[in-house]
């Protein structure tokens, strides 16, 4: 795991003791640059102990890289574009903008843009409790 994610990942914007209520503005997330050769950028909003929750981006006519399984059920919504979601290199799933969708802990997974726009999605991740 990257550096900057370990030093705030579980515990951004506030330490798991010291949670509140709180409106998160867009120029409060983290933003990271996953991938070693499909680089996509992904911003988070919120990373605690329960969830996880964020926008990434994939390029026009590009694609995400394959996912490590996580340990906990994900979320999704494309907030622009539309993209395909491959699940075990078996499933493919088509997903456009304003629509949503679900996937188990558990899954090998990436996301592939085949258009000439990007590709923006946000997803909430809830690991394993």
């Amino acid at each position: 795991m990257d550096e900057l994610i370990k030093r705030f990942y579980g515990k951004h914007p506030d330490k798991p003791d010291e949670k509140k209520t709180r409106v998160i503005k867009r120029s409060d997330s983290i933003s990271v640059v996953h991938g070693d050769v499909n680089k996509i950028l992904v911003e988070y909003f919120v990373s605690t102990d329960r969830m996880h929750c964020g926008i990434f981006t994939i390029p026009a006519n590009s694609r995400g890289e394959r996912t490590p399984p996580h340990e906990g059920d994900e979320f999704y919504y494309v907030l622009k574009g539309e993209g395909v979601l491959s699940v075990e290199d078996e499933q493919f799933y088509r997903i456009s903008e304003s629509e949503s969708g679900y996937l188990p802990a558990g899954s090998n997974h990436y996301w592939l843009n085949f258009s000439d726009k990007k590709l923006e999605v946000l997803f909430v991740l809830a690991p394993e409790m």
